[in-house]
């Protein structure tokens, strides 16, 4: 389906990586970065100016904006999501 095979001890080694150095500074841990690797191999992403594209988006969001973005959200938003995800 994704045209060359996926490398998950590299994949799941980097989502390791990452939750720790987001544990150890105060965030929160997650695994998006393996569902942006399969989007870039479907998308035929060959270069990494996605994931750069993703950082600069991330810190803007974080340095640049008065308010969380989770401020202005209603909660209930986050409640259908935890749903969906959920069933």
């Amino acid at each position: 389906e994704l045209g060359r095979p996926l490398n998950y001890d590299k994949e799941l080694r980097t989502v390791g990586v990452g939750n720790l150095v987001s544990g150890g500074l105060g965030g929160y841990s997650g695994s998006y970065i393996f569902s942006q690797t399969i989007l870039n191999m479907r998308s035929r992403v060959a270069t990494r100016v996605s994931g750069v594209v993703v950082s600069v988006v991330e810190l803007g969001l974080v340095f640049l904006c008065p308010v969380p973005p989770t401020a202005v959200a209603p909660t209930c938003a986050f409640g259908g999501t935890l749903l969906l995800i959920a069933l």
